[in-house]
């Protein structure tokens, strides 16, 4: 399949986050076409961006005004922006019924990824399939017995993975979507980058109206985020990157503290291959959404050439693991090594090279 290599970058470009006023009238020019905003909407909610697109083209007037008497793409837009603050709100409210549930068993759940999104309504255009909660060590099975017992049920059809670090998926009615209860931080890759006991240490308490939850503060949840998407996911081995997962990586690295983002540069250079997946998003993150690079964070020559690349890969790989071979490369770089505590030493390098390969080696083994 040949990717469209004009939809995905309109789309970086109407979800800039430097769009500046004078870019407003050619954007416009570009959206009025006909089909290009049809188009254009449909891609974004295959990534699951429809949310935020909806909410910049209506902000900056991006859309052709509507007739008297007749709907035009604006209504359509502003209904679906409706829909989603609704779906929002009913998940909201799910999301502390759930938490109450767990709170009256002991169990102070720490919210995962969109399951803070909710908790805190921030950012509002954030759309979710699922609600995800840590529930560390064996209180995980208490939290999903109660759950259970409170109408919530696993899906019959779905395989038994007793392994996974989350347990079985679970339903309800009332739930768009579903919900899962996990007992580590990620998958046994991710698990190794970013321990759980790491993210309980990173948790402080967030109590409202009687409910108790545990929220992730902003540089480690940023980080567990990236690693979900780009480890957890196996985008990495693919050679390709989540616009959804890098959208949002591009709005909360926005919101971090100088002193927060320099504590998330220190914690991804403790392993080499955090240092390269972050340096890789930073780089593709400023390229596609124009977003701000405030240091610590630079946008480094081999990881800008990389985004590049993996930003031009739209559709499924021809055979499994075609990324392996460049994320290794920026990985083993030398001037990133030597930015590694110990990097300046030849021999420390070649130990932090197999690092990384020890790192991989599970997925590897998979061919």
């Amino acid at each position: 399949m040949t990717p469209d290599p004009v939809r995905p970058w309109l789309l970086g470009e109407c979800l800039s986050l430097d769009l500046r006023p004078d870019q407003l009238a050619p954007l416009r020019a570009r959206l009025f076409v006909p089909g290009v905003l049809r188009d254009l909407t449909a891609f974004a909610g295959e990534d699951m961006l429809l949310s935020v697109l909806a909410e910049r083209l209506l902000e900056n007037v991006l859309v052709p005004p509507s007739s008297p008497g007749r709907p035009g793409p604006a209504d359509t837009l502003q209904q679906y922006l409706s829909s989603h603050h609704a779906r929002r709100e009913e998940m909201a409210q799910l999301l502390r019924e759930i938490v109450s549930v767990l709170n009256g068993q002991g169990i102070e759940p720490i919210l995962l990824k969109g399951a803070q999104s909710l908790w805190t309504g921030q950012p509002a255009w954030r759309y979710m399939r699922d609600i995800d909660l840590l529930v560390p060590s064996d209180a995980a099975h208490a939290a999903q017995k109660a759950l259970v017992a409170e109408g919530y049920h696993p899906d019959p059809d779905l395989p038994h993975r007793p392994h996974r670090h989350h347990l079985t998926p679970l339903y309800n009615a009332r739930l768009s979507g579903w919900m899962e209860i996990h007992r580590r931080g990620g998958n046994r890759y991710a698990e190794r980058l970013l321990p759980t006991e790491e993210l309980a240490r990173a948790t402080t308490v967030s109590s409202d109206g009687g409910l108790s939850v545990g929220l992730l503060d902003p540089a480690t949840h940023l980080l567990h985020a990236l690693i979900h998407h780009h480890i957890g996911h196996s985008a990495f081995a693919r050679g390709t990157i989540s616009l959804k997962g890098l959208h949002e990586f591009a709005w909360a690295a926005g919101e971090l503290t100088e002193e927060q983002r320099h504590r998330l540069v220190a914690r991804a250079s403790a392993h080499p291959w955090l240092a390269a997946v972050l340096d890789l998003w930073v780089a593709a993150a400023a390229l596609f959404y124009s977003m701000p690079v405030n240091a610590p964070f630079a946008v480094r020559k081999d990881a800008a050439e990389q985004a590049r690349t993996v930003l031009s890969v739209r559709s499924e790989a021809i055979w499994k693991y075609p990324g392996y071979g460049e994320e290794i490369r920026l990985a083993w770089a030398g001037d990133r090594l030597r930015r590694i505590d110990g990097g300046g030493n030849l021999v420390r390098r070649q130990v932090l090279r197999a690092r990384v390969i020890a790192s991989m080696l599970p997925k590897i083994r998979r061919f």
